[in-house]
């Protein structure tokens, strides 16, 4: 285990083999705990750490323009019908500029999300 490997860890593993000598059974199961503590923190930091390195190193999702503009349009054919039967020209035109609206407000929420 390579954690186990370091220098820092085997001088913890021989300062508790001796303090563990040195004040005797009693006390024999701190001087463990201590040790498994220190252990505990380092394995914790390791993973703490490789979190956050596989976080950084994700992909970020890269905007796919078809994700919202194709079902936006879909959904427009409907409505341009119904807006240009019952308006006309100007119903068309209110109906698209909302399509268009919620594409690019789509595009900069993406943009700007992380």
């Amino acid at each position: 285990m390579e954690i186990l490997a370091t220098p820092e860890v085997q001088r913890d593993l021989q300062a508790a083999l001796g303090a563990r000598s040195e004040l005797g059974l009693g006390m024999e199961d701190h001087v463990i705990e201590a040790f498994l503590d220190k252990i505990d923190t380092r394995i914790q930091a390791r993973i703490d750490a490789a979190v956050a390195n596989s976080k950084a190193a994700a992909p970020k999702k890269h905007l796919d323009p078809t994700e919202l503009a194709v079902p936006s349009f879909a959904l427009a054919i409907p409505l341009v019908a119904i807006a240009g039967g019952m308006v006309g020209g100007w119903g068309i035109a209110a109906v698209m500029a909302c399509v268009f609206a919620v594409n690019v407000l789509y595009m900069i929420y993406g943009l700007l999300a992380p």
